[in-house]
């Protein structure tokens, strides 16, 4: 990742490592693991982690290489073989962050299965995501 572009970044107005140096409770509460540069060239910060808890978040998108082809984007989506492998990484990192839980749904809690609900396909018609769920 440090040599390769190959994360999806759609945003403005990151928080820049700046800010989470001079922050104190940011820089408390999360350690930096990687910064990027957006599309003006401007340093944002793109990981952190809690010190203290499981606490993650990311100013890209690691689900996108694997799923979404949209022609619309100004810069596409990569999708490399390092791209994806990146995309699994991060996937397969998070499903084992939540298995560290211990909790679990009910047998009435069944509604909240993703598998209860179709996706509707808007690739063609213009949509920004390939497919959407409507709940």
């Amino acid at each position: 990742m440090g040599k390769d572009n190959i994360t999806q970044n759609e945003h403005s107005f990151g928080v820049t490592p700046q800010a989470y140096t001079s922050h104190p409770k940011l820089s408390a509460f999360f350690n930096v693991l990687a910064t990027n540069f957006d599309r003006q060239g401007k340093e944002f910060v793109s990981l952190v982690e809690g010190k203290k808890y499981p606490v993650y978040a990311s100013q890209f998108h690691p689900e996108k290489n694997n799923f979404e082809w949209s022609a619309q984007e100004a810069v596409p989506v990569p999708h490399s073989l390092m791209a994806v492998r990146m995309s699994q990484f991060f996937a397969n990192f998070f499903v084992e962050e939540a298995r560290n839980n211990n909790q679990s749904f009910g047998s009435s809690d069944n509604n909240y299965v993703i598998d209860n609900y179709s996706p509707l396909f808007t690739g063609k018609s213009g949509g920004y995501f390939t497919q959407v769920y409507y709940f």
